[in-house]
């Protein structure tokens, strides 16, 4: 009906409107547009109506809360499974995934990967994109740093293409939050640097504050020049 149409396009451009806010840095006004949206998404019956609530997990990844983004992500998956959509339950899974293992939830990160990964083989196409995504979560979750860079560096070249520029730099962050996990000081310093000059041309103060954060804890031999220390 047209009044379903009218209730998808709402959720849509609410989802899109808390996207641009969140790259912004205006998480009050960015968790309203989705909770908005939210608030409509019953009336639609499909997963993506519930894919606002991976952007209240995004602004609680940012702010530090990551038990709060795993129940965002939870409930996401949740709505996923109630679903068909194999594409949105892939997605669930990834971001599920990501989020337990920040919560040293590594068990059930590797099984969310894993399941992701039996549900991509074979049965999605034109998903390259999403099958590298989570291949790069795998090899983090089983504490493969040189295969997860690997995996991450391919999918950057993609979305860069693209022109997705807050999506590369929400992957090179994450990729740099890893690598500093796993002490790989130069690859931390690399990778920031270059979400540093992504956020500036984007207009994105969060991953620029953030990414600066992740240099001032460099050892001082690795650090840039000139950097200030906290």
């Amino acid at each position: 009906s047209q009044e379903l149409h009218d209730r998808k396009y709402q959720i849509y451009f609410l989802h899109d409107l808390g996207n641009f806010l969140t790259m912004a840095g205006e998480f009050n006004r960015a968790r309203q547009a989705f909770q908005e949206a939210l608030e409509l998404a019953p009336q639609v019956n499909h997963a993506n109506a519930w894919f606002p609530l991976c952007g209240l997990a995004h602004i609680a990844h940012i702010q530090g809360e990551y038990d709060t983004a795993l129940d965002f992500s939870n409930d996401y998956l949740r709505r996923c499974r109630e679903g068909s959509d194999t594409r949105s339950l892939v997605i669930a899974l990834h971001l599920h995934s990501f989020y337990a293992r920040l919560n040293g939830k590594l068990d059930q990160a590797y099984a969310d990967t894993s399941l992701g990964l039996q549900l991509l083989t074979g049965k999605l196409t034109g998903a390259h994109r999403l099958q590298l995504q989570v291949e790069a979560e795998f090899a983090r979750v089983q504490g493969h740093y040189t295969q997860s860079r690997e995996y991450i560096e391919t999918l950057a070249s993609i979305i860069e293409e693209k022109c997705d520029l807050y999506m590369l730099a929400d992957t090179l962050f994450d990729q740099a939050c890893y690598a500093q996990q796993q002490r790989q000081h130069e690859d931390v310093r690399n990778l920031a640097q270059r979400v540093i000059q992504v956020a500036t041309h984007i207009g994105s103060p969060h991953f620029q504050s953030r990414s600066i954060q992740l240099l001032q804890q460099l050892p001082p031999h690795i650090a840039p020049m000139g950097l200030v220390s906290p």
